[in-house]
């Protein structure tokens, strides 16, 4: 990780390069002790497979989770 303050604009890019991987549902931020960290939500693990997800993005960590398929009611 690098020292570069972590941006809006950094985040919202980040985030953009996530969604647009196969099988992401969604993309959240989470920022605990001053570490900001993408969490990526994926349909299942065999998408998660298959998805070439980078360890970070733009100095941003990025952490996987299998949460299976996001339904709005």
């Amino acid at each position: 990780m690098d020292n570069k303050p972590v941006s809006t604009d950094r985040i919202t890019n980040a985030k953009q390069v996530l969604l647009n991987l196969p099988g992401v549902c969604a993309v959240g931020v989470t920022d605990v002790d001053a570490v900001v960290t993408l969490k990526v939500y994926f349909e299942s693990i065999e998408t998660l497979e298959a998805a070439d997800l980078p360890s970070q993005i733009d100095g941003i960590p990025v952490q996987a989770v299998v949460s299976g398929r996001f339904n709005a009611n």
